[in-house]
């Protein structure tokens, strides 16, 4: 869902093809679902999304989510980023934990993998982060299944090897 604001001119400040939204801030996500209205932008620090995450997210209707951290780490495969994107939810990936420090409510403006923090008369860019896609978020949990299904026979190899 893109939500574009309705004074004139904000809507001269909005970069076309642009999401945008009030910021709901939260390191954790379980606590900001309950704060969150359709059309929010989520700002999370939320390491590896879960799907319980991911779907609360989607239900919720953000109109896109501003990771602190990496949506997947690659350790193990989570479905919360593919849940996102195939949902159509943009998601801004890895910026760093500087927007943690956005006044809640905020108008954000994402342009790409560029955050802006938006006033009457101007924007600032606050963070920048790389977009998640379907493409490179199916990469990751390919590689986090192939790492998980190693990391299960080294530990039952050695196991089975500190017995012998």
């Amino acid at each position: 869902m893109i939500r574009k604001s309705r004074r004139k001119s904000d809507d001269q400040l909005l970069l076309p093809g642009s999401v945008s939204g009030p910021a709901r801030i939260d390191r954790r996500t379980k606590n900001l679902l309950s704060r969150l209205l359709p059309g929010d932008v989520a700002v999370i620090d939320h390491e590896d999304i879960d799907r319980l995450s991911a779907e609360g997210l989607i239900q919720r209707q953000a109109a896109a989510v501003v990771n602190a951290a990496r949506s997947s780490s690659g350790r193990y495969p989570n479905l919360g980023p593919l849940l996102l994107v195939s949902a159509g939810v943009l998601v801004v990936d890895d910026v760093g934990p500087d927007v943690l420090d956005v006044e809640e409510g905020t108008q954000l403006v994402l342009d790409g993998g560029r955050v802006f923090a938006m006033n009457e008369k101007s924007m600032a860019e606050v963070c920048r982060g790389r977009v998640l896609d379907l493409t490179s978020v199916e990469r990751v949990l390919d590689s986090s299944k192939r790492s998980i299904a190693t990391e299960i026979l080294r530990s039952a190899w050695s196991s089975t090897s500190a017995r012998g």
